[in-house]
């Protein structure tokens, strides 16, 4: 086996953990998600009111890791902020607005070129261990 892909983790592959409830003195559901910014996995958590009852608090934390799985395997990323027009964007995101900006473009065989160009980086990122999932 590849000594790359052997040292991966499965979290690392697919860029979160799924989220588990800790109970204690404070209750909170938390999981890994991979930040784009610093290419590793950061936690985050999701407090619970501590004036909730018990049988409370485990039906508000089933929700919450419901809905947070959910989003998780839909794509969303706690880390990428979607809403700020400089930011992280999803790398398909990012080449559809270039291709857009490349139609525009008035020589016919300007266009052709840039096109061609973008589907040689699609190929070559597919060839890769870790493939491009985010820009900045």
């Amino acid at each position: 086996m590849c000594p790359k892909i052997s040292s991966l983790g499965a979290s690392q592959m697919v860029g979160f953990t799924y989220p588990v409830l800790h109970t204690g003195s404070k209750w909170y559901v938390d999981f890994y998600a991979l930040d784009p910014s610093r290419n590793e996995m950061r936690r985050k958590k999701f407090f619970i009111s501590s004036d909730l009852k018990i049988s409370q608090k485990k039906r508000k934390a089933a929700e919450i890791m419901e809905a947070v799985t959910k989003q998780l395997m839909t794509g969303w990323n706690p880390w990428v902020r979607s809403d700020e027009s400089r930011g992280f964007i999803p790398f398909e995101e990012c080449l559809g607005k270039y291709l857009e900006y490349v139609e525009r473009m008035d020589r016919a065989k300007t266009r052709a070129s840039y096109r061609s160009r973008v589907n040689i980086l699609v190929e070559f990122i597919k060839t890769r261990v870790l493939p491009i999932q985010y820009v900045y």
